[in-house]
């Protein structure tokens, strides 16, 4: 029998509605997730200096940032950066769903730091905040990562390698600012 992979199913009531995630593990240091929110605000409390990939399937979502900045998501655009949010996220339509891809380059495996940097992806790079619409590849990635995350039992290794394909397109600037 195959191995599966750990997939932990989060719920968090708001005050008008709730937010659910689910939420894998790869690699030390990385995570995973799909984030369906119910609600038109979720609090969030700043997470130190992580490289976060955000996809929106569905909704659209702001973001104020701690530099002042703030961005917006809407549905079918990615955002990519490592600046933290300043207060949490607002939802203007009540409901969103997206992947994110959370990297912390503290925790990272120094062969995949190695492989990274091989295909010419370091997280420094992306120390400011980018949103636009992905390229075609990267966008069915993300679709393909959704489906692993929200309908089946992937095993460790498919996740491994959905957060190597992530990589991989944002290497080659297949995010169309």
């Amino acid at each position: 029998m195959a191995e599966k992979a750990e997939i932990r199913q989060l719920h968090i009531p708001t005050q008008d509605g709730g937010a659910s995630a689910r939420v894998a593990q790869p690699w030390p240091g990385i995570l995973l997730f799909f984030n369906d929110m119910r609600t038109h605000f979720f609090p969030m409390e700043p997470e130190g200096k992580r490289l976060k990939f955000n996809y929106s399937l569905h909704g659209c979502c702001e973001l104020m940032l701690e530099t002042g900045r703030s961005f917006y998501l809407g549905e079918g655009q990615a955002h990519i950066g490592m600046e933290n949010a300043s207060e949490g996220f607002r939802f203007p339509e009540g409901e969103y769903r997206g992947l994110e891809l959370s990297v912390d380059p503290q925790c990272l495996l120094p062969e995949l730091e190695r492989l990274w940097a091989d295909i010419g992806f370091r997280c420094a790079d992306w120390a400011g905040t980018s949103v636009g619409y992905p390229g075609e590849e990267l966008k069915q990635c993300c679709l393909r990562v959704t489906e692993l995350l929200t309908s089946g039992e992937p095993s460790p290794e498919m996740l491994r390698f959905a957060v190597l394909e992530i990589i991989y397109h944002l290497s080659q600037k297949n995010l169309l600012l």
